[in-house]
């Protein structure tokens, strides 16, 4: 079985736009550095712009007891070390009787985040015994679905045009295509559902046209 990793992912972002390969991020020279400079922020950054999946974890939240300023919420707890995103704070109660399922990202939110000092971040909320649903940061290549390494790669080209090849309408084209791979993501969670699959409009002529 073939092992994706960071190099990978790279070259194919590379390749996206003509350049040349490298053989390690660690390579001494400008395409392995840029690469080291871009890859991890646009991967948490592709992580956070969508549901997916793969990356999304439902944990209870440790309560910790605070003397600053919450906000005026009842609890206090620790944000999770790993969260990119937060999608809801959750009463456990929910979970035990099966009444979370699903909810829209417009929710009115039902929490405030803040920095209690240099180091540690924290949830306000008045929700008793509350689980959090978020975004973990997942960095292991290997388990990255097909669909995210496209617009995980897409947005690293577009990244890589800009700031290797200094070429606006190659970077202009490659996030198109990233904006189309999230499309196509959520058209693929919707087929899941009701069995059928429609790709966003554009999406494919946008990929020929690279």
């Amino acid at each position: 079985r073939y092992n994706m990793t960071e190099t990978d992912l790279c070259n194919m972002a590379l390749s996206h736009i003509g350049e040349g390969l490298i053989t390690s991020l660690d390579d001494d020279n400008e395409t392995a550095r840029i690469c080291n400079q871009y890859y991890h922020h646009a991967r948490r950054l592709v992580l956070s712009q969508y549901m997916w999946g793969f990356a999304r974890r439902v944990e209870p939240l440790a309560n910790i007891q605070v003397e600053t300023y919450t906000g005026g919420y009842r609890h206090t707890y620790l944000y999770p070390e790993h969260a990119l995103r937060i999608y809801r704070i959750i009463q456990d109660t929910e979970l035990r009787n099966g009444l979370y399922t699903n909810y829209s990202v417009k929710d009115i939110p039902n929490y405030e985040v803040f920095n209690l000092d240099t180091s540690t971040k924290a949830i306000g909320t008045n929700i008793t015994r509350a689980y959090v649903d978020y975004v973990f940061d997942v960095n292991d290549p290997d388990i990255f679905p097909p669909i995210f390494v496209e617009a995980l790669t897409r947005f690293l080209a577009a990244s890589l045009a800009q700031s290797l090849v200094g070429n606006m309408e190659m970077y202009r084209a490659q996030f198109q295509i990233y904006q189309g791979a999230l499309l196509e993501a959520k058209n693929i969670v919707a087929s899941e559902r009701q069995f059928d699959l429609e790709l966003p409009v554009g999406y494919i002529e946008s990929r020929r046209a690279t």
